[in-house]
């Protein structure tokens, strides 16, 4: 997407009711020495980010939209989010402009991955639960069947006596193997939510173009 120039009060609104991820409002004046010399980071912002709507704002063409604003030096950037202003600086600081936008596109990203993490979170709990209740139920299902043939044939005494021995010891086993299985499921988990989170934060939000910034 190229750098969109504004002329009035009404380009400007039009854009920022409309679809983006970020928007910003680089509000300029053709006599501004500072002004040119950071204009060639907004245009490559710009032309590399697509998700990202670069408006330039002539403060003497747009004397409405920028006493609105309270435009008071140049060049001053405003950026909008979901409709709303979060941020603001003025100044040609390019160092500045560019990790501003990057923690702005940030906050989405590590938005979506609390709300993965949760879900994941969420799911292998619930099935995890499931199945420790599961398996005890199995456990008791065989604790009583063997308790039962042994007093039938050693006697009723001495079969329940083995029996609830037997099903304890077996009960305690299996407890102990499921909740072994239960821990090492559990820190595949947080392996797996670490690994996401890293490559989510190698890939975030598509930020790209500012390789090209040492050529200005």
């Amino acid at each position: 997407m190229s750098l969109i120039e504004i002329h009035s009060k009404d380009d400007f609104y039009n854009l920022l009711n409309g679809e983006y991820e970020l928007l910003v409002a680089y509000f300029t004046a053709t006599w501004c020495g500072p002004c040119k010399n950071i204009y060639p980071y907004v245009v490559n912002i710009a032309e590399n980010n697509t998700h990202i709507k670069m408006l330039k704002i002539d403060v003497d063409e747009c004397e409405e939209l920028s006493s609105i604003y309270e435009i008071d030096s140049m060049p001053t950037f405003k950026f909008f989010k979901n409709k709303k202003e979060v941020n603001s600086f003025s100044g040609a600081n390019s160092d500045k402009l560019i990790n501003t936008i990057k923690l702005l596109l940030n906050d989405n990203s590590l938005q979506k991955e609390n709300n993965m993490g949760n879900g994941m979170g969420n799911g292998m709990g619930n099935g995890m639960g499931n199945g420790m209740g599961n398996g005890m139920g199995k456990g008791n299902e065989m604790g009583n069947g063997m308790g039962n043939g042994m007093g039938n044939e050693m006697g009723n005494e001495m079969g329940n006596g083995m029996g609830n021995g037997m099903g304890n010891e077996m009960g305690n086993g299996m407890g102990n193997e499921m909740g072994n299985g239960m821990g090492n499921g559990m820190g595949k988990g947080n392996e797996m939510g670490n690994e996401m989170g890293n490559n989510m934060e190698r890939n975030i939000s598509g930020f790209s173009g500012f390789s090209e910034f040492s050529t200005f």
